[in-house]
């Protein structure tokens, strides 16, 4: 069944793989071979790929050597072929999640095919649209945004970013000790988040310092300026 030219006609490519089984049903866990990015498709349930602006940050992590989540792909049938651990299957494939992710991919590895990029995957086979959809639908259910405030405390290289948990965690006097929120939810004694608190001292510095903006990054570099012109005590 999997011998001749079958080799010749696959579709997607995935290797360092292996079969498991989730809820008695058929799953491949591997990396999917970049030169067959492109032929994964796109079902009309997914959102729309996100432009290469809107991407920037995923194809520097990918330029870097960066490990992205594993996607999931929907396999349009059963039929594949193993060789040395790596899955050659002729199915029709779909991304079910991790679109952004894999739209990313496709640029740098047509930039530069030598970046070893590595995109796990899971791919569910016997799959079709209306599994798919359903399990589009669950995962962005289940799936919960970490907050600005906690990517903000984890910036600890930024010295505003420093100098601002400091206070409001230790400084007595700081009119804001133990009232900014560095979480993922607000606890009911804190008042202000922790991005509130840089967009505003981005805000009353704009006259001084240039690029403030509301792009969490850019509110961090512009924090960090100010900072940097002004002094801590200001």
């Amino acid at each position: 069944m999997f011998i001749g030219d079958f080799f010749m006609s696959y579709k997607l490519k995935v290797q360092n793989a292996a079969l498991d089984e989730i809820k008695g049903s058929i799953v491949l866990r591997g990396v999917i071979d970049p030169a067959t990015f492109s032929d994964i498709k796109i079902g009309d349930y997914q959102r729309e790929e996100g432009s290469l602006k809107d991407l920037d940050s995923l194809i520097k992590a990918l330029k870097a050597g960066d490990q992205l989540p594993d996607i999931e792909i929907g396999i349009r049938g059963n039929d594949y072929s193993e060789r040395d651990g790596v899955f050659y299957i002729p199915c029709d494939s779909y991304v079910v999640d991790g679109l952004q992710r894999l739209t990313a991919a496709k640029p740098v590895w047509m930039e530069d095919p030598k970046i070893p990029i590595r995109l796990g995957a899971l791919l569910h086979f016997g799959s079709n649209e209306a599994w798919e959809r359903e399990r589009f639908k669950l995962l962005d259910t289940l799936r919960r945004k970490v907050s600005p405030n906690v990517l903000l405390r984890n910036e600890k290289d930024s010295p505003a970013v420093s100098a601002l948990i400091a206070m409001s965690n230790n400084d007595k006097d700081f009119a804001l000790k133990a009232k900014v929120c560095w979480g993922q939810k607000m606890a009911r004694t804190e008042m202000v988040t922790a991005l509130t608190v840089l967009k505003t001292v981005s805000v009353l510095h704009s006259h001084l310092i240039p690029g403030m903006a509301s792009h969490l990054s850019v509110v961090v570099a512009a924090s960090d300026k100010a900072l940097e012109f002004l002094g801590p005590n200001v």
